[in-house]
C-alpha cells in the first residue's frame, strides 16, 4: 500500500505551498520582507523630507546672495550719484568740469558694475566718463562761443590715446533720462534694456540736483550693467535642469544662467547711457517667449508680478513628465526696482540623492533577505523532513506495519518527544504481533476480517468492541457465540481467557478508542492492549 503524505496543510494554504519548508519560509521571510520594506519606505520618506528641507535652504541661500548682489549694484550706483550730487552742489558744472572728469573716471574704472557716470545742467553743459564702447571722457561746454564738445579716448591708466573736438550735436536736455527725471530728491531708475554698443543688459539711474525752490539745476546719471547678475546666476550649481532667473515687474527676463541660451541679444537697440532714448526693450524676452519649454512653463505658472507676492510660495509645473518647483522671492521695491527672483528646481534633481539612497537600501535589504534565506532554508528543510517522517511513521502504525517505522533524528525537542512516543507504540505493536496472528489483528482493527460466515465476523467485531470498552461479560458472550461458528479459532479463546482474567481480578479498565491509545490502568502485561 502506498503511503500518502499528509494533506491537512494543503487544505489550509495553496497546494504549491503545502510543504512545511515553504510554510516556514513564508512565516519567516514574509514578515521580514514586510518589515524591511517598511523600513526602506520610511527611510525614503525621511530622505525626501530632508531633501525638500535642504532645497528650501538652497533657495534661501541663493536668494540671499542674488538679492545682495543686485542690491550691491544698485547701492553702488546710488552711492556714487549721491556723493557726486554733494560735490555738484558745492561747485558748478562748467567751472568744475576737470574735477568731474577726474572724479567720474576714478569711480567708473574701479567699479566694474558701472559703465558710465555723467552730469548735465539746465544750460546743456555735459560731463561724462565711460568705459563703453571704449574708455573715454566727454565734455560739452555751451558757456563758450562757439560751444564745443571734446572727447578724449583713454587707456585704463587715464592716459589720452586720441582727441576729438567738434561743435556739439548732442543736447542732454532732450534725452529721456534728463526730461523724465522728476524734481524729487531720490534715486530714479529706468527699466532694464540692452545697450546697443555692447549688447550688455543694464539700467540707468538718475538723481536731480535742485535749487532752493525745488527746480532742477542739473541731473546726474549712472549706467549700471546687469551682466554680473547673469554671471553670478551661472555660477550657482543647482542641478542639470535647475536654475535661477531674475524677472522685472513686466515679466521680462533680465538675468539668467548663460548655459541656457534663452535670452535675446541684439546688435541694435537703444543708445547706451546719456544717448539712451526711450528704452526700447522689445529684445528682452518675456516669460511666454522663452524657447526652452521647462523654463517657459515654470515661469509662466507663477503668474504676473504681484499676483501672489509671497517669497515662501512654491509653484509646481510639469514638462515632458518631469516636475519642476518654482520658488519666488520678491525684492527691490525699496530702491524703485520691483524685481523678483525665481529659482526653478527639478524635482528629479532634488530627489536624485534620495532615490540613490533608496536603491542602495533596497539592494542591502535584498542581500539581507538572501542571507536569511540561506540560513533559514536548511532549518526549514530539516524540520519539514522530520515532520514528514513522523507523518509516515504514524500512517505505518495505523496500518499495523510497525516494522517499517524509522526513528527520526532531530534537534527540535518536540520532534524528539513525538518520535519517542511513536517508537513506544511501535514496540507495543511488535509485541502484540509476537502474541497474536498479525493478519487477524490488522483485519479486525480495520474492520475487514474475511470469513465465509458473516455471523462469525459480526460476533467477532462485536466482542472486540466490547473488549475495548471493558464490558467483559458481553465480550465473553460474543466470543463464545463466535466459537459456535468456528470452534477451532484460537484468537477467540485467547480473548475469552483475557476477559475472564480481568473480570476475576475486578480490574475496571477505562474505555479505549479506535486509534489504539493505551488505557492508563490496564495490565501492562496485556499482550494486546499494552
Amino acid at each position: 500500500m502506498k503511503i500518502r503524505r499528509p494533506t491537512r496543510l494543503a487544505r489550509l494554504i495553496p497546494r504549491r505551498l503545502a510543504s512545511f519548508r515553504f510554510a516556514i519560509l513564508l512565516l519567516f521571510l514574509v514578515p521580514m520582507m514586510v518589515t524591511v520594506m517598511a523600513i526602506v519606505y520610511k527611510m525614503s520618506e525621511r530622505a525626501e523630507s530632508v531633501v525638500y528641507q535642504l532645497s528650501s535652504r538652497i533657495v534661501e541661500e541663493i536668494g540671499e546672495k542674488v538679492v545682495a548682489r543686485a542690491a550691491g549694484i544698485v547701492r553702488t550706483a546710488e552711492g556714487h550719484l549721491l556723493s557726486n550730487a554733494a560735490v555738484a552742489a558745492a561747485t558748478r558744472v562748467i567751472s568744475g568740469q576737470v574735477l568731474f572728469s577726474d572724479l567720474f573716471w576714478q569711480q567708473v574704472v574701479f567699479t566694474p558694475e558701472l559703465t558710465g557716470l555723467y552730469i548735465a545742467d539746465q544750460a546743456g553743459n555735459f560731463v561724462e566718463a565711460r568705459t563703453e564702447p571704449e574708455p573715454a571722457t566727454r565734455v560739452i561746454d555751451r558757456a563758450v562761443t562757439p560751444p564745443t564738445e571734446r572727447i578724449i579716448v583713454r587707456d585704463r591708466n587715464y592716459r589720452p590715446l586720441a582727441h576729438l573736438e567738434r561743435e556739439p550735436v548732442f543736447d542732454p536736455r532732450e534725452r529721456p533720462w534728463y526730461s523724465n527725471t522728476r524734481p524729487k530728491r531720490r534715486l530714479q531708475w529706468t527699466d532694464a534694456y540692452r545697450f546697443s554698443s555692447s549688447g550688455r543688459l543694464g539700467i540707468t539711474a538718475t538723481y536731480p540736483l535742485l535749487d532752493d525752490d525745488g527746480h532742477i539745476l542739473a541731473v546726474l546719471g549712472a549706467d549700471a550693467t546687469l551682466d554680473s547678475l547673469s554671471a553670478f546666476l551661472s555660477r550657482q550649481d543647482i542641478g542639470p535642469n535647475s536654475a535661477a532667473f531674475l524677472l522685472d515687474d513686466r515679466d521680462r527676463l533680465i538675468a539668467y544662467p548663460h548655459r541656457l541660451e534663452i535670452g535675446a541679444s541684439s546688435d541694435t537697440g537703444p543708445n547706451v547711457g546719456p544717448n539712451a532714448g526711450l528704452a526700447d526693450t522689445n529684445d528682452l524676452p518675456t516669460t511666454s517667449e522663452i524657447a526652452l519649454p521647462w523654463v517657459r512653463n515654470t515661469l509662466t505658472s507663477i503668474g504676473p508680478f504681484g499676483a501672489a507676492a509671497r517669497s515662501d510660495h512654491a509653484y509646481r509645473s510639469v514638462t515632458d513628465g518631469r516636475t519642476y518647483l518654482a520658488h519666488v522671492i520678491y525684492f527691490g521695491e525699496g530702491f524703485g526696482l520691483p524685481w523678483r527672483l525665481v529659482i526653478v528646481l527639478d524635482e528629479a534633481d532634488l530627489l536624485s540623492e534620495a532615490q540613490r539612497a533608496l536603491q542602495e537600501s533596497i539592494v542591502v535589504s535584498a542581500i539581507i533577505v538572501m542571507l536569511a534565506l540561506f540560513v533559514v532554508y536548511p532549518m526549514a528543510a530539516t524540520f519539514a523532513e522530520s515532520v514528514e517522517q513522523l507523518t509516515r511513521n504514524t500512517q505505518l502504525l495505523r496500518l499495523f506495519r510497525p516494522g517499517e517505522v524509522v526513528p527520526v533524528k532531530s534537534a527540535f525537542r518536540e520532534i524528539r518527544e513525538m518520535d519517542q512516543a511513536i517508537c513506544g507504540m511501535r514496540d507495543t505493536m511488535m509485541l502484540v504481533e509476537s502474541r497474536l496472528p498479525t493478519d487477524f489483528v490488522r483485519a479486525l482493527a480495520a474492520g475487514t476480517l474475511d470469513a465465509e460466515e458473516p455471523e462469525f465476523i459480526r460476533l467477532c467485531e462485536r466482542g472486540f468492541s466490547k473488549y475495548l470498552a471493558g464490558a467483559w461479560d458481553e465480550a465473553i458472550a460474543a466470543f463464545s457465540e463466535a466459537l459456535v461458528y468456528a470452534p477451532d479459532d484460537r484468537v477467540c479463546e485467547l480473548l475469552i481467557a483475557h476477559c475472564e482474567r480481568y473480570r476475576s481480578e475486578a480490574v475496571a479498565a477505562p474505555p479505549r478508542d479506535r486509534d489504539g491509545a493505551p488505557p492508563e490502568h490496564r495490565d501492562p502485561n496485556d499482550p494486546i492492549m499494552t
